[in-house]
Parts: C-alpha cells; sequence; structure tokens
C-alpha cells in the first residue's frame, strides 16, 4: 500500500539541500562492531538485523498524510514478526486506510514480507541482505515489493540504505525504483533520533524527508519500543506534512 499519494514532478531543491548535510555527517562517523535489534530500527528503512528466535513481535505502525488543501489520508498496519532461522524472518500483516477524502477505514490489503540477511561484503564493515513483500490488494492487483539492504553500524550511529523495486503483477504492470537512506544517532541508552529520507527513481513522484524520535521502555533490553517521525513529502504539484509512528511489543 502507498503511504502517500505521489505528485507529477518533484522538487529537487530539497534533496540538494539535505544530501550534503547527510553525506558530511557519514564522513565523520568512524566504524564499530554491528549490534543486532530486530530489524525495525527506523520507521521507513529496513535494516539485516533478525528478531530473537522463539519470540513473537507484535507490530502496530500507523501513516498519516495531510494534503495542503486539506485532504488526509491514513494507514493502520498490524502484523507480527519473527524469525524462521538466524538469518531469515517473516512478517505477515494487514492494512488499514481511509482515503484523502476522509471515508471510513477499511480493509485495504494482506501482505507477508520474508527478510534474509547474507552477512558482510567481502571485508568491509558494510552487510547486506535482501526483503520481498507479497501483498494481496482489496481492490487493486497484487503486487510484489524487493528491496537490497545495505547496512553499517558506526561508533555513534546506524546507517541503511533500501534499493527498492516494486512489481505491479498485471501483465504490463509498471515497476517503479526508488531509495530509501536512514541514519540513526543514540542521545541515549533508551533514546535515538533518526533521518530518513525516501525518493524515487526518476525524481517524477516526489521525496519525503523524515526526522523522528525513538523510545524503548524498560531500558536498554525492554520489549517494548515506540517509534513516531514527523516529516514533509514535497514535489510540484504538492506539498504534505506527514506522521509516521510505529509501536513493537516483544513476546
Amino acid at each position: 500500500m502507498n503511504r502517500i499519494r505521489r505528485g507529477s514532478s518533484p522538487t529537487r531543491l530539497c534533496l540538494a539541500a539535505v544530501m550534503p548535510i547527510i553525506a558530511g555527517l557519514i564522513f565523520l562517523l568512524p566504524p564499530a562492531p554491528a549490534s543486532a535489534h530486530h530489524g525495525k530500527d527506523f520507521l521507513l528503512t529496513a535494516t539485516d538485523d533478525m528478531p530473537l528466535k522463539g519470540h513473537l513481535y507484535a507490530l502496530l505502525s500507523v501513516d498519516d498524510t495531510i494534503e495542503r488543501g486539506g485532504g488526509r489520508g491514513v494507514e493502520i498496519t498490524p502484523g507480527v514478526l519473527f524469525a524462521v532461522t538466524n538469518r531469515f524472518s517473516l512478517e505477515p500483516h494487514v492494512h488499514v486506510a481511509r482515503d484523502e477524502e476522509g471515508n471510513d477505514y477499511r480493509y485495504g490489503a494482506t501482505a507477508v514480507e520474508g527478510r534474509y540477511a547474507v552477512g558482510y561484503i567481502g571485508r568491509t564493515q558494510w552487510r547486506w541482505g535482501v526483503s520481498l513483500e507479497y501483498e494481496n490488494p482489496r481492490e487493486e492487483n497484487d503486487n510484489l515489493e524487493g528491496r537490497l539492504l545495505l547496512v553499517r553500524n558506526y561508533t555513534r550511529s546506524l546507517v541503511a540504505l533500501n534499493l527498492v523495486a516494486s512489481r505491479d503483477l498485471q501483465e504490463g504492470g509498471r515497476t517503479p525504483f526508488s531509495v530509501i537512506l536512514g541514519m540513526l544517532r543514540p542521545l541515549s541508552p533508551t533514546n535515538n533520533v533518526g533521518l530518513e529520507i525516501e525518493a524515487p527513481f526518476p525524481l517524477a513522484d516526489g521525496v519525503e524527508l523524515l526526522p523522528g524520535i525513538y523510545h524503548v521502555f524498560g531500558g536498554p533490553t525492554g520489549r517494548t519500543s515506540l517509534k513516531i517521525g514527523v516529516g514533509v513529502f514535497v514535489s510540484r504539484d504538492t506539498t504534505a506534512g506527514t506522521l509516521h509512528t510505529a509501536f513493537i511489543q516483544r513476546f
């Protein structure tokens, strides 16, 4: 399910202003060993970290988009996450959405995502993995979304890059590509701040910039976490505010 209704042409100024800042921050970060979580460190960006075997993770995310003209779209996604092996996890989930006209919430799609952690790339400190999501919408065509995940831990930060390809399974369907970049930095043992950027190829559908704050309840090894991001989506045709929240409970 699309979180944002994309416009027909982007505002390149957004990327031009932000990318040098991100590149500079990455350049200043010294390397450090990796530490595993559950692969849900960010709001939009996936990582190769695997959930703990023998545990079930309950997931609930809400993606809210407010158009400049007053239209508002909301999508609620409950699901579960669990490890099949030390390198492979599954995440079945459903989408419930309300469109920009403010109609009632209704079931939108059922989906399942598989994620596989491959390991380190040669002798570098970069790790890589892949994910594949199959979605069966209520009204539209079935579709697939594949991601190539590139991840690296630094002394005080985590950097992840997702190269995303989506495919409408109808014959002759489009295959749009996009990239999502996420950076996370700890403020304390239980609080992190992050910055994410999502942009399509070509840049014809607009760009989303999403800063966020992430909290773990009950200390660094707590079972409950909450992530909140307030961002902006910009294209030549529209500007929209975005609000993303995600709740994770480990059992």
